[in-house]
């Protein structure tokens, strides 16, 4: 089972749903959180497929240009690099959960 997500996620979600597509202060702003929480909240979403990066945005007063994010379209664990992993522990465990027990003697060896 996963975590539940945090707090800055799910309002930098809920920006970008509203927002459609926006830089990260953008998204700070309209989430009220602060820029540096959804700078990291935004790299790890990025990570696991939450957020796409679309383009790109300059600001006045900025020198580098701002990475400019969308909603992903899959979003979790479904379309990450573990999806694999996880799929066929998940068949082990399964398989493992329909073997018979052999009959004899239960637990301490008394039957």
């Amino acid at each position: 089972m996963m975590r539940p997500r945090g707090e800055v996620r799910q309002a930098l979600l809920e920006a970008l749903r509203v927002l459609g597509r926006a830089h990260y202060r953008a998204l700070a702003e309209r989430a009220r959180v602060g820029f540096e929480a959804a700078r990291v909240a935004l790299k790890n979403m990025r990570r696991c497929g939450d957020v796409v990066p679309v383009g790109s945005a300059r600001l006045p007063g900025v020198c580098k240009p701002l990475v400019v994010y969308a909603l992903g379209t899959v979003q979790g664990l479904a379309n990450s690099a573990q999806a694999g992993a996880v799929a066929r522990v998940s068949a082990v465990l399964g398989w493992w959960a329909a073997v018979p027990l052999p009959a004899g003697p239960g637990p301490g060896g008394v039957a």
